[in-house]
């Protein structure tokens, strides 16, 4: 009697520390912060290796910047696909632009890709990769 109700109580102290541990999380599955977010900042903050990301119009950029302007548009086309998770991160950095809060202030980003993937597709993919790969290595 005296071990079920210490182990009645040590489940409940481990409930309630995982109650409190979630508050203010709207949903457990989606904490996870795409690595396109860093990325974005970088672009946002002026912070990008322009030997990994060439800028498109070099002429409109000063050799020798002495303070480096935030665009006011970025375009984002992912080759491969970009997912559900991504496309749900820049809509969210899309509205705190709009409310002109953080590092997104005054800057739309616009998000597209060749497919938006799920796991099925992800996987179905990675098999048709796998099927290229052995025939072309014969």
């Amino acid at each position: 009697m005296v071990n079920e109700q210490t182990n009645q109580a040590a489940c409940l102290t481990v409930l309630k520390s995982c109650a409190t541990a979630l508050q203010g999380v709207e949903n457990v599955y989606t904490q996870h912060t795409p690595l396109l977010m860093q990325t974005l900042e970088s672009v946002a903050k002026g912070r990008l290796k322009d030997v990994e990301y060439p800028s498109i119009d070099k002429s409109a950029m000063p050799a020798q910047p002495t303070k480096v302007q935030a665009p006011k548009l970025v375009v984002i086309f992912i080759v491969g696909g970009t997912t559900y998770e991504e496309a749900r991160a820049v809509t969210e950095l899309n509205a705190q632009s709009e409310r002109h809060e953080g590092w997104a202030s005054g800057i739309k980003f616009v998000l597209g890709g060749t497919s938006v993937q799920n796991s099925t597709s992800f996987m179905h993919d990675l098999g048709e990769m796998s099927m290229n790969e052995k025939m072309y290595s014969t």
